[in-house]
């Protein structure tokens, strides 16, 4: 407990000039660093010369020192200015309510107690009386004294985990390709010491690692944008996004958007971020919105602004459920990449199950808010029809020219569906029993009753329902991974992996072909004590039989 002649005896001032060394002393570390950096590694070594190349690595442990040292010393300083300017505040607010006693009459006691043996002059005529004066006084003291106490109690627990034990070693070497969950266990062996050596020495190199908790790539990219915008000229590229960026990431509260954790960063290109609407680790449902072409910290803003009303939405259909919507700008998300960022999502999940994950393409430009809140809510390609009256391109903008169907005939159709299910069974490799309905014709709707456009009769979808059973579970699920792992190099995109809403959690994945138009829906069906079922579902886009030909009385 702080007494008043402690607070009041303070020197917040020697906490000011102790912060001052530990300043000069981050600006000396960062000297050294952009020396042994810029001048000492910079030099081309000697080919193949051992000697070279260990003095080349004692460096690069000395650069990483250096760097430690120079975070560690301005995270000091920071903390004791902060701290002397707050009791700076304590105290002046003690002597003012000190003073004004003395002036009274009253004593204070060490512990902010008043004592009035005799009503001073001034007291008596004020007409308020010495009790109410001093009610107000100890109140004023007390408050002071708990100021001060308050900032002990956050400064001081903040400043003990920034000591070091002498003769740090270096940060730990960064895994580099491997898995998602590889990764997630290699963070979770590590000390605290190494993980915050790596936090301030490698933080680019740990913010872009998939399967790392959303927390800390949060932590590791604020440090980069921190690092860009106060020592690059990159930072002038693009001057508002990064503006609003900052903004985004600051704001949180009751009745606004969810904290923002910022998953990766980078001025490469474009630009890229990857910035979250709330905690995909503890969501329920985490909706990854794709970027359109050219999306870029430029157009941070608007994608941003569209993540944050998806959000809004998913939260209002899915009341009490905890909702994430990750906003991708920058580089287009390969196959192989957007695997590995979803993997990572799941791999890094503090929750309990794998939570259900719908990637969004083409970021705001794809439908109306609603319905891809019902995509992320419901089944992707299931979304309930919102009139009658609606088709697939009723989302395009007006003034925008709507894609036809291809024209295709019925055995045309037919044949790539089979191709396409014989090319999943030759993935899943697993020998067992396969039903046995083939591809089947499904007529689209009219649009209104009657029909009144006579081309949507020639319009239709190849439909081909199948499953895989007689094996045991453990080989179906094997058949399920290596779907997730191959399809996406025969030019299948993952777009959702998760778990279907019943009471077995059923694993699922949907996949579309952008080549073809089709997608395909996974489900490994089947609880404790029931035969397990692999079951697959084909659906295509939509077709047009050639003039002259018509889908109807097709099977």
């Amino acid at each position: 407990m702080i007494t008043v002649p402690q607070l009041r005896d303070m020197l917040p001032q020697s906490f000011a000039a102790e912060a001052a060394r530990w300043g000069a002393t981050a600006q000396w570390a960062e000297e050294a660093w952009r020396f042994v950096e810029g001048r000492m590694l910079a030099a081309d070594p000697p080919p193949d010369d051992e000697a070279a190349t260990a003095a080349r690595d004692r460096l690069r442990l000395l650069s990483d020192n250096c760097r430690y040292a120079r975070a560690r010393c301005g995270l000091v300083e920071t903390a004791l200015t902060g701290l002397a300017e707050e009791l700076t505040e304590a105290r002046t607010s003690l002597r003012a309510a000190l003073d004004e006693a003395a002036e009274l009459g009253y004593e204070v006691t060490d512990d902010g107690g008043l004592r009035h043996p005799a009503p001073a002059a001034a007291v008596a005529s004020s007409g308020i009386g010495h009790r109410a004066t001093a009610t107000g006084l100890a109140q004023r003291i007390a408050a002071a004294l708990r100021r001060a106490e308050e900032t002990d109690a956050r400064y001081a627990p903040a400043l003990a985990e920034l000591t070091a034990a002498p003769g740090f070693p270096g940060a730990p070497a960064v895994p580099d390709g491997h898995p998602p969950r590889a990764n997630r266990a290699w963070w979770d062996g590590l000390s605290p010491q190494e993980r915050d050596a790596l936090l301030t020495v490698r933080p680019a190199r740990i913010g872009a690692l998939d399967g790392l908790p959303a927390t800390v790539r949060d932590r590791a990219n604020r440090s980069v944008l921190e690092l860009i915008d106060a020592e690059s000229a990159d930072s002038a590229r693009w001057p508002a996004g990064i503006a609003v960026l900052r903004a985004r990431l600051d704001r949180r509260g009751a009745g606004g958007p969810p904290p923002a954790f910022l998953l990766a960063f980078s001025t490469d290109g474009p630009g890229r971020a990857v910035i979250a609407n709330g905690d995909p680790d503890t969501a329920a449902r985490t909706a990854v919105v794709v970027p359109a072409p050219g999306a870029g910290l430029d157009t941070v803003a608007e994608e941003l602004s569209h993540a944050t009303d998806l959000w809004r939405h998913v939260q209002q259909l899915t009341p009490g459920e905890r909702v994430s919507t990750v906003t991708w700008l920058g580089d287009p998300l390969a196959p192989a990449a957007l695997r590995d960022f979803t993997a990572g999502l799941r791999a890094a999940r503090r929750a309990s199950g794998p939570g259900r994950i719908t990637l969004i393409g083409q970021g705001h430009a794809t439908g109306s808010l609603a319905r891809q809140a019902w995509q992320v809510v419901g089944a992707p390609g299931e979304v309930p029809d919102e009139s009658e009256e609606t088709d697939a391109n009723d989302d395009v903008p007006a003034g925008v020219a709507r894609p036809a169907p291809a024209v295709k005939s019925v055995p045309a159709a037919r044949a790539e569906a089979r191709s396409l299910s014989s090319e999943i069974l030759d993935v899943i490799a697993v020998r067992g029993t396969v039903s046995e309905p083939g591809p089947g014709v499904s007529l689209d709707r009219p649009r209104s009753p009657g029909g009144t456009d006579p081309e949507r009769h020639r319009t239709y979808r190849m439909r081909h329902p199948w499953s895989l059973s007689g094996v045991p579970r453990e080989a179906l699920e094997a058949g399920l991974d290596r779907l997730r792992r191959e399809l996406p190099e025969r030019g299948w995109e993952i777009v959702e992996d998760g778990e279907q809403p019943n009471a077995h959690r059923s694993p699922r994945l949907l996949l579309a072909h952008p080549g073809t138009g089709y997608t395909v829906d996974a489900t490994l069906a089947g609880g404790p004590g029931e035969e397990p079922l692999l079951t697959l579902s084909f659906v295509s886009a939509a077709f047009r039989t050639p003039e002259g030909e018509s889908p109807r009385g097709q099977f």
